[in-house]
């Protein structure tokens, strides 16, 4: 799972013990009953799935700790080195993706080597560049073989990894059926409800927020992927709304997000290095916040 699905299924737990703690003033709105009851089952089977992902990468190599602490300590400044380089150039790109620290590997450990490998290739592929920065050969060198260690041993071994990438793949369609469900409970808890109980959608909205910045506005958040796992964020990808001309650029977890901006029909284009461009249309209504994934090709 990756940090967004660890919130989401975090938020399906509140939401499970707002449902039972409301449940009799609820289901006597039949429409709204019966949502919440598909609810429950999706919500069982997907910890279900969660468990089993637990269990499965029991047996992953020992010391990887240890070796993702050698590989930050390494990267991390090289990085810090590079993005002085690449603001002083005006590459406001790299100066994104360059922008990192320590806490930035607090994620799942395939994001980890995703974020790491990425971050490698720029300055190996800069290293000439780097130099007068005193980011030496030698410096990128030692770096690579310790991304490559992690990494080697994240894989291992090769079954966990398949097992756990399947698991992953059966989690985010589970999550999204969840968040369907959701979507229309919104549509009805709401306009129902709000003029006799308002303190309870008051607590329904706050339960339904998975810690997403301004959750008050007009939100639109974009995950970018390489694989249809989300187990390979994109870094540096571009997130347009073309109708209105504003961008934003993926970080460590390839997500980005546009706050406040008006309701309506939009597009959104989704660039990357490497990738064919995707563009989505979306509607949006006055201070929701919208979740989308694009795996790009």
């Amino acid at each position: 799972m990756n940090k967004r699905q660890i919130a989401q299924a975090n938020m399906f737990i509140r939401i499970k013990l707002f449902f039972a703690k409301y449940n009799a003033l609820l289901t006597a709105f039949a429409p709204l009953a019966t949502l919440m009851g598909k609810f429950a089952t999706q919500q069982t089977a997907l910890q279900a799935e969660i468990d089993a992902q637990g269990i499965d990468l029991t047996g992953v190599a020992q010391g990887k700790e240890n070796l993702k602490h050698t590989m930050v300590q390494l990267l991390v400044p090289l990085c810090r080195k590079a993005k002085v380089w690449a603001k002083t150039t005006g590459n406001a790109t790299l100066q994104v993706q360059l922008d990192v620290s320590a806490s930035d590997f607090q994620t799942s450990e395939v994001e980890e080597v995703a974020l790491a490998q990425n971050l490698l290739s720029i300055l190996q592929t800069n290293a000439a560049a780097l130099l007068a920065y005193n980011v030496t050969a030698a410096q990128i060198g030692a770096t690579a073989t310790a991304v490559t260690a992690f990494a080697n041993a994240v894989g291992t071994p090769q079954q966990s990894a398949i097992v756990s990438q399947t698991a992953t793949i059966n989690i985010g369609a589970s999550i999204k059926q969840i968040a369907d469900i959701l979507s229309d409970c919104d549509d009805l808890i709401e306009p129902e409800f709000t003029a006799a109980h308002a303190d309870m959608v008051k607590e329904y909205v706050a339960n339904r927020r998975i810690g997403n910045a301004a959750a008050t506005h007009t939100t639109i958040t974009v995950h970018v992927y390489a694989d249809a796992a989300h187990s390979q964020p994109i870094v540096g990808a571009t997130v347009s709304i073309d109708e209105i001309g504003r961008t934003e650029t993926t970080k460590a977890e390839g997500s980005a997000s546009i706050v406040q901006f008006k309701a309506g029909d939009y597009h959104l284009t989704v660039k990357a290095t490497g990738h064919s461009d995707v563009t989505v249309p979306f509607s949006i209504k006055t201070g929701k916040h919208i979740e989308v994934d694009v795996v790009m090709s």
